[in-house]
């Protein structure tokens, strides 16, 4: 005798399986979530590059659809008109279209990064110069800040607290604005 298999219970039994192990999916959540969610971002951190690379074909897939059915399948056309003997390599050159599309795609993105960091990197290193060139400035104003602090006393009074490890350094520039209150600041006029 022959054994055949029942649909109906075949789509029972897939059915009772997905609803198990759909119940110790959920067990698991709810009692083990700090787990799966480390585990889930080690996943999502191992799989990123896979994830980058189907973003950057999915931006780049039109352009390499228009270059393809506007510039090349043309040509193709014009060339299989021209030597007829190439008809029958019709499949052949419309899989060359298809890599000749990808590497003028890959040139083009590259040419876009390229022109990117030709635009970026000189105004970063015009503002790192720029920071190098007025740190001298800097310091002196933290050195005149600094020696304000000790000419007022403040430094002796809170000095310790604010740098021993159980001190409080909010509450020091707070006590010094409170002190200051105004000074070098706009204020509001009365009436």
């Amino acid at each position: 005798m022959k054994f055949r298999w029942e649909k109906k219970y075949l789509y029972w039994g897939v059915t009772a399986l997905l609803v198990v192990i759909g119940g110790l999916l959920a067990y698991y959540l709810i009692f083990h979530g700090g787990n799966f969610k480390d585990h889930l971002q080690n996943l999502l951190h191992i799989c990123m590059p896979i994830l980058d690379g189907f973003i950057l074909a999915w931006l780049m897939c039109p352009l390499v659809n228009a270059i393809e059915h506007f510039a090349l399948y043309p040509a193709r056309d014009w060339l299989i008109s021209q030597k007829p003997s190439l008809q029958k390599k019709k499949k052949q050159l419309t899989s060359y279209c298809r890599g000749i599309s990808i590497v003028l795609t890959l040139c083009f993105v590259l040419f876009l990064v390229y022109g990117f960091f030709r635009v970026v990197i000189p105004q970063i290193i015009g503002s790192i110069q720029s920071i190098a060139g007025q740190f001298p400035s800097y310091v002196k104003n933290v050195s005149n800040w600094a020696e304000k602090l000790l000419a007022e006393g403040l430094w002796q009074n809170h000095g310790a607290a604010v740098f021993h490890p159980g001190g409080n350094l909010v509450r020091y520039f707070r006590l010094y604005q409170k002190q200051h209150a105004g000074v070098g600041a706009l204020r509001r006029p009365q009436g």
